[in-house]
């Protein structure tokens, strides 16, 4: 057995141990992500500001690994269409979407503004499909029927650049102290 482990290391592969821990994390995550995003529907008034954190299972999903990242954000969505599909459609075009994409360019380790950008760029055309092609009431007074088209495009950018700031911000400060707990754990 030993011999077997030895040898998928001298591979460059990751031990089954490691894959295995990566696989539960993820599905943890996933739990988590749907958990999160389904408040908004299961507890009224407090679900609304509950949701929004979604995100930070997905991106610490996506940190740990693209691949299981993106399977959390696929299986969350699956699960959320169950559930509630007005959700699951919120989920799948900002709320994950955006975890997946600052996960991966965390994990990556891509300049912080080229991540804010693609993130910010990523919510802004899921937004957009929803608002002006699915006519989903996402933005409740500013929807487009009630003002100017080039208007609400100009205010969703700019909240959506600042979103992705903070999430961006948030998501390594809690990578960090993550990191830093892990060491604190390997010196006992």
């Amino acid at each position: 057995m030993e011999n077997n482990q030895r040898r998928v290391k001298d591979a460059g592969l990751p031990s089954p141990s490691g894959r295995i821990k990566k696989f539960v994390f993820s599905t943890l995550m996933t739990s988590i992500s749907v958990l999160l995003q389904a408040s908004g529907t299961f507890i009224p008034v407090i679900g609304v500001f509950i949701s929004p954190f979604a995100t930070l299972p997905i991106l610490l999903s996506s940190n740990v690994s693209i691949h299981y990242g993106a399977l959390s954000y696929i299986c969350a969505s699956i699960t959320l269409g169950i559930i509630s599909p007005e959700e699951s459609l919120i989920f799948f075009l900002t709320t994950g979407a955006l975890g997946l994409v600052l996960g991966a360019g965390l994990h990556l380790k891509i300049n912080k503004f080229v991540s804010i950008f693609f993130a910010s760029l990523i919510l802004t055309i899921g937004s957009l499909i929803m608002v002006f092609l699915l006519e989903f009431p996402l933005l409740g007074p500013l929807s487009p029927k009630n003002t100017n088209t080039l208007l609400t495009f100009f205010i969703l950018i700019i909240l959506f650049i600042t979103y992705s700031f903070l999430w961006e911000a948030f998501g390594r400060r809690v990578i960090k102290k993550i990191e830093r707990q892990k060491k604190k754990q390997t010196y006992r």
